[in-house]
């Protein structure tokens, strides 16, 4: 998932990883705890793994529970 917001260089990452945390209620979006940035955002270009169960994912979860 990328914003936007940074300035990116033509070698730097497109997306960042994210747990989502469910659908915005005012608009057509989700609602995804950005891990780079440490931040809650909505996101309408959402793309789902679930094929690799990462580690660090499941540790981030866990801090929200």
């Amino acid at each position: 998932m990328n914003c936007g917001r940074d300035n990116l260089g033509k070698f730097d990452s497109k997306y960042d990883y994210g747990i989502l945390l469910g659908y915005s209620e005012s608009s057509k979006a989700y609602r995804v705890y950005n891990s780079r940035t440490l931040t809650v955002e909505e996101a309408i270009h959402v793309r789902f793994n679930d094929n690799k169960f990462d580690t660090t994912m499941s540790e981030l979860d866990k801090s929200f529970a």
